[in-house]
């Protein structure tokens, strides 16, 4: 059962990394549904930080998909910070990271994993990114998306590791460098 809901997180997501490539709104109703079966298998799994990432993610998608669908469905990627910005948007996610684990430590709740933490944050913040259209969202994803490939194969949980996410993850890398490509161009014949 847990390997039928991975299959189909991932290629939900999949889905929505090709819409989100081509820019259409659509994208985000694939993202909520394997946001939210990945939160399932995540619950299921015991990786906590992941399954509260990806109920952020579906909240995330529900104002992606207004903000691309009505908002501005006309707007067009662009970089909308400069490089100290998103220096401190790493630094905050780092500390708020640290800050997360030593809580939930104190508290003798669930052990989170520190790098899922942080790429957590991170990720949350390239989803805000993509919803506002902003290229930098995909130097975010290239990032995470790696890290987390590493991390899902490496998962210590008493089934076998994540392998079709671990490939997911790598692939959307990929994907993403593909993405970053692609809206950079477009925003190099806009001018």
């Amino acid at each position: 059962m847990l390997h039928l809901l991975e299959i189909a997180s991932v290629a939900l997501l999949f889905f929505y990394m090709f819409f989100a490539y081509k820019r259409h709104a659509n994208a985000w109703l694939f993202g909520i549904l394997g946001s939210v079966f990945s939160a399932i298998l995540f619950y299921k799994k015991g990786f906590y930080g992941s399954m509260f990432l990806n109920i952020i993610y579906a909240f995330q998608g529900v104002f992606g998909y207004f903000e691309w669908k009505w908002k501005s469905p006309n707007s067009k990627p662009s970089y909308q910070f400069r490089f100290k910005v998103h220096f401190l948007i790493v630094f905050a996610s780092m500390l708020l990271a640290l800050v997360v684990i030593k809580s939930f430590v104190l508290l003798n709740y669930v052990e989170f994993k520190y790098l899922d933490i942080f790429l957590a944050f991170l990720s949350i913040v390239a989803t805000y990114l993509e919803i506002k259209k902003d290229i930098a969202c995909w130097w975010y994803w290239i990032v995470c998306n790696v890290a987390y490939s590493i991390l899902y194969l490496n998962l210590n949980t008493p089934e076998s590791p994540l392998y079709f996410y671990s490939f997911l993850m790598l692939a959307l890398g990929l994907f993403s460098w593909f993405a970053l490509k692609e809206w950079t161009k477009n925003l190099q014949t806009e001018d």
